[in-house]
């Protein structure tokens, strides 16, 4: 989940923000402590970032910021893009009837991963294809195997 990269940069406006991902509803349950997620949203290129945090304390969130984004983004007055990213995000998740509190790290990895192919949607079953090809090499598996040969290649 980790972005090596720096989103933002000269004349380009970064928004940021953080969401509450898992709590309990309505009190009830066992007790889990609340885990929030910030992030960014570059609004021109679209490309975001997400970390989970253990608190929004000025002392955790800078060092995210100054890790996360390029020098000298333009400040922004609103927060719409990130806001909507953060309800594309838990309604995908509610979808799913929720994610396990343990599955959240690769959740979100695979919400940015989506986020940054998007535009390439088109190149999705190459991608797939490219990722059964790898996994059929690496993986000594013949049910995978047979799998693999029925679903990729003769589609």
């Amino acid at each position: 989940m980790n972005n090596s990269t720096k989103i933002g940069g000269p004349n380009l406006t970064v928004e940021i923000d953080e969401s509450l991902f898992t709590r309990r509803k309505n009190n009830t349950g066992r007790i889990f402590h609340s885990q929030w997620v910030f992030g960014g949203m570059c609004r021109e290129t679209l490309d975001v970032f997400m970390v989970m945090v253990p608190n929004r304390s000025a002392d955790t969130l800078i060092p995210i910021i100054e890790d996360h984004i390029a020098s000298d983004p333009d400040t922004g007055a609103h927060t719409q893009n990130i806001e909507r990213l953060w309800r594309s995000a838990k309604e995908r998740n509610k979808k799913h009837s929720g994610t396990h509190r343990s599955m959240l790290d690769s959740y979100i990895s695979e919400l940015l991963w989506r986020q940054k192919h998007k535009k390439n949607h088109l190149n999705c079953p190459i991608s797939v294809f490219n990722i059964g090809n790898f996994l059929s090499k690496c993986v000594r598996c013949s049910t995978f195997s047979a799998f693999y040969d029925l679903t990729f290649l003769k589609t």
